[in-house]
């Protein structure tokens, strides 16, 4: 009876222990393999430095861009949204834009990272043909629109943020659809586009009293196993 209690103490604070080893990856977060665990809708395109604008991480960068998109509603059943999700949500009234997603799998606690710039050929800032970027997790969440602020861009496109970085920490342990998108808005002729790169998630960290403990406890379950079995030789 020991002997069973105690392979099924260790068994389990090693279970325990592995849980600790990391998220699940997001599968080529910098795009390095085109769009290899990707799925797209709309203008897309992986691109280089030689669009003008060097990518975060590694060679190679993933771009949408809203002319030639597909309509609003397309991309929110692809993105899967409800309908009208993107305008109530940013408050925008869009025509047509492009997306990407990728089903992830994360843990309450951990962190998804990214970096995005968006690009847009309208005037800024600008209210009506409010161009925006978005970013769908668990709600859509603004990223940048035609009011944020700007650098002349060595892109195709007149203007850009330049790369900047994205956070946030999962509350909930679910498969997710993690979806980036840009939009047009009050016109379907003038060109944004959303540049995204160094997708990332990480495992949230616990104490390092917390792992001692369930090390120790490992440890010593499996110490008293060795002596119960020299006993019984």
């Amino acid at each position: 009876m020991f002997k069973k209690v105690s392979i099924a103490t260790a068994s389990a604070t090693l279970a325990t222990l592995s849980t600790f080893s990391g998220a699940s990856a997001i599968v080529n977060g910098s795009f390095e393999n085109g769009f290899t665990g990707w799925s797209t809708i709309g203008d897309t395109s992986i691109e280089d430095s030689s669009f003008g604008t060097a990518p975060s991480d590694g060679n190679f960068n993933a771009l949408m861009n809203s002319d030639f998109g597909v309509s609003e509603s397309e991309l929110e059943a692809f993105l899967g949204l409800g309908l009208g999700d993107i305008d109530s949500s940013l408050n925008i009234d869009a025509t047509i834009g492009s997306g990407i997603k990728q089903t992830i799998f994360a843990e309450a606690g951990d962190t998804l990272t990214f970096d995005f710039n968006f690009l847009t050929n309208e005037f800024t800032p600008e209210e009506f043909f409010n161009d925006s970027a978005f970013v769908s997790i668990t709600s859509l969440e603004l990223l940048a629109d035609t009011n944020s602020n700007f650098v002349t861009s060595m892109t195709p496109v007149s203007e850009e943020t330049g790369y900047q970085s994205f956070s946030f920490t999962f509350s909930e342990t679910a498969n997710y659809t993690l979806g980036f998108g840009v939009v047009n808005v009050g016109d379907t002729i003038v060109n944004s586009g959303l540049l995204i790169d160094n997708v990332e998630l990480t495992a949230s960290t616990p104490e390092p009293t917390t792992i001692l403990s369930l090390f120790t406890t490992a440890c010593g379950a499996f110490s008293l196993l060795k002596r119960n079995q020299k006993k019984e030789v």
